[in-house]
């Protein structure tokens, strides 16, 4: 799925030039000489403890609001503030990130949707270069899971799906687990 190409078809068709130019604007904000690597997933499926483990961090996992995205990227200093977009960013002194020129998103409120579209797919997928998706093996898997298994086919970008807690599952479960992500997966 090319996010651009499939905007400006959609704006073509409906002639709401208005929904392109929305894309338009909103990608040119994210612009970055760093990679964007993306944590997307539903709340306390483990994105800050994934973060944490990465960068040998201890940001907080239970006040970060899940309503809201956050950016972390490589600066001399820590400081913590408030983009344009009401995404919130970290900058921390941390030579992975500078050395590998790495940005991490970590995106919580775009991912809960009521009727998930591949419009509001393409918008989160528009501030990656990569993408990990997180599900919570444990939690019942909701049709935005689905939506989003099904929709990552598509996606032209590296991709990877983690089942967080799959350690906590009986033998059973496991397999059960893995054949709805395998049924809703096709790589």
């Amino acid at each position: 799925m090319n996010t651009k190409e499939l905007l400006k078809q959609i704006a073509v068709e409906l002639d709401r030039q208005a929904v392109y130019n929305e894309f338009q604007n909103n990608v040119a904000g994210l612009k970055s000489p760093k990679t964007r690597l993306c944590i997307i997933g539903q709340p306390n499926c483990g994105k800050t403890t994934l973060i944490n483990t990465l960068l040998s961090l201890d940001l907080p996992v239970s006040s970060i609001s899940s309503n809201k995205g956050y950016v972390i990227t490589y600066g001399e200093n820590t400081q913590v503030g408030t983009l344009e977009n009401d995404t919130q960013y970290v900058h921390i002194k941390n030579e992975w990130l500078n050395k590998h020129s790495l940005e991490i998103i970590e995106l919580n409120h775009d991912v809960v949707l009521d009727e998930p579209s591949q419009i509001e797919l393409c918008k989160i997928l528009s501030q990656c270069d990569i993408c990990i998706y997180i599900m919570n093996s444990q939690a019942a898997f909701n049709r935005t899971d689905k939506f989003i298994l099904q929709n990552l086919n598509e996606v032209t970008m590296p991709t990877r799906v983690i089942l967080s807690r799959a350690d906590l599952l009986s033998d059973d479960d496991y397999i059960q687990v893995l054949e709805f992500v395998k049924n809703n997966l096709s790589e």
